[in-house]
């Protein structure tokens, strides 16, 4: 069909879009380094010796792991965030 777009072209506009996603994700992210906010642990993603690796979302939908001594899942507790790294934040959750 005439008047299509070539597929190099579709590729690398689709390449330089997910990359602008990215960077704007990571942007976002990095606003919330060392403040505290509530996380709800979902799941877990195995387990090392120091502890299962936890995985939940902020209240604003950032992804965040932590290592803990027990499973958190189902659990909303307040997290500070430490680092940003790889699309998800390396968190401490502050339990009382």
């Amino acid at each position: 069909m005439r008047g299509q777009v070539a597929e190099h072209i579709k590729r690398a506009r689709s390449s330089r879009l997910h990359a602008l996603a990215e960077e704007a994700a990571a942007r976002y992210a990095r606003r919330f380094v060392g403040r505290t906010l509530p996380v709800l642990w979902e799941q877990v993603g195995g387990a090392q010796q120091d502890g299962f690796i936890n995985l939940g979302y902020t209240d604003n939908y950032v992804r965040v792991r932590c290592v803990h001594p027990r499973p958190l899942t189902n659990h909303i507790t307040p997290a500070r965030l430490d680092a940003f790294d790889g699309g998800l934040f390396t968190v401490t959750p502050e339990l009382s």
